[in-house]
């Protein structure tokens, strides 16, 4: 019996031994092969990682805002990354500018914040789930240092599912993370430069299996969500309205407006009754109300090329300034222009200027000028005696103002300038 069993092993081994030889010459593989039996309470199934984006929005918004952002502005988005495979996962998310499509200059200087928004229980309708919901701040910095899990790498909320339940509500669906008020900031304290630029960038959300420590191994996946930023033109944009060429502006003496009969004279002379020239302009603040850009105002009598004076410093934005030009012959020009210039009160960068179109002229006035001067006289009114008709009516003038001598103007020999 031990003889036979000996020699059933020795063919066995033989057996085993040619189909050895007979694999390798063939230069085939083998395997083992391996058979476990498990109970219906212990099935194993292969699951898939996959996950989705969406948006509420198809970019930033207010879109408006988004394509021509000032110093200053905000924008926001929704942002929602839903579980779409039967295995969980964790996540992360960062940004990258589009290739060709950024510039990297307004890249590098907008600002971001993130929030994850989740329920506590089921909310009502709004504004009533106010009261439930939770807004967790995950990132506040650059929009080009963005990375969710800078801050915490094992942040336990960036899982899906993780430890807030669902509940029913108008936002956000089962196996799905919400991230609200993705805000997209441009700093006030930014430069010229950064105008009239635009930049495409990308949300990249990275999922892999929440056993492993990131997603270079196992299972993982990659979506991707684009926004566009783009400002617009920030400068103030001035037109001189008046003086704009041609004028005959008079240097009037500084005495001239306390005297009825001279103020009269500058009143019929393009004049106020205190002797001064309306300076006009519109100036358009681009990035916010008018009223916050502040005008300088100066003279040339060398048709711009140098500015002799300032007329006036920082004065309102109302589109006219009320201006004497001095009683002094070095104003005799007849080669003068104004130059108005507009500066934001917040960013000096910001300032915009133009000037007279053409040449005025602002003689000195002479005593000549007023002594031919006639002025014009009061409107007469009929008076009708009663009983009277119409064609027996005398004609009479009522005049109860008395004229007053004007006082004899003073003339200087040299340069005929009136005290």
């Amino acid at each position: 019996m031990i003889k036979k069993s000996f020699i059933k092993i020795i063919c066995l081994l033989i057996i085993i031994g040619l189909n050895w030889a007979g694999l390798l010459a063939v230069g085939q593989t083998f395997a083992y092969f391996v058979d476990n039996e498990d109970s219906n309470a212990n099935l194993y199934q292969a699951g898939i990682l996959d996950f989705s984006l969406r948006s509420g929005q198809n970019n930033f918004v207010p879109l408006e805002k988004a394509l021509n952002m000032k110093p200053g502005d905000t924008v926001a988005r929704d942002i929602y990354i839903k579980k779409e495979g039967g295995l969980p996962f964790q996540y992360t998310a960062s940004s990258a500018p589009v290739a060709d499509s950024c510039d990297l200059e307004l890249y590098n200087a907008l600002k971001l914040k993130i929030w994850y928004n989740w329920y506590e229980a089921e909310p009502g309708p709004p504004p009533d789930h106010l009261q439930y919901r939770h807004m967790d701040l995950k990132y506040d910095g650059l929009l080009k240092d963005f990375d969710l899990r800078v801050l915490n790498s094992n942040d336990p909320d960036l899982q899906i599912p993780n430890a807030h339940p669902y509940f029913n509500n108008l936002f956000y669906g089962p196996d799905e993370h919400w991230f609200y008020a993705t805000e997209v900031i441009l700093p006030a304290a930014v430069s010229a430069e950064l105008q009239n630029k635009s930049c495409q960038f990308k949300f990249v959300f990275d999922g892999w299996q929440i056993n492993l420590p990131d997603s270079s191994s196992g299972y993982s996946d990659t979506e991707e969500i684009l926004s566009t930023i783009a400002t617009g033109n920030w400068m103030p944009e001035v037109t001189v309205t008046h003086p704009n060429g041609g004028e005959i502006w008079y240097l009037v003496p500084d005495w001239c407006p306390t005297k009825t009969w001279c103020s009269t004279w500058c009143q019929a002379h393009e004049m106020n009754a205190n002797c001064q020239y309306p300076l006009g302009w519109t100036a358009t603040n681009q990035i916010g109300p008018d009223i916050d850009l502040l005008i300088d105002i100066y003279f040339s009598t060398d048709s711009g090329a140098s500015w002799m004076a300032q007329i006036v410093n920082d004065t309102e934005n109302d589109g006219i300034y009320w201006w004497k030009p001095p009683y002094d012959m070095s104003y005799v020009t007849d080669h003068g222009r104004i130059k108005v210039e507009a500066t934001h009160k917040d960013y000096s960068f910001l300032t915009d200027r133009d000037m007279s179109d053409t040449d005025f002229c602002p003689p000195l006035l002479t005593l000549e000028d007023l002594l031919n001067w006639e002025e014009p006289p009061l409107e007469e009114e009929p008076i009708v005696e009663e009983g009277s008709s119409p064609e027996e009516s005398i004609e009479e003038t009522v005049d109860e103002t008395v004229e007053e001598e004007p006082e004899e103007p003073v003339v200087e020999e040299e340069g005929g300038i009136i005290e």
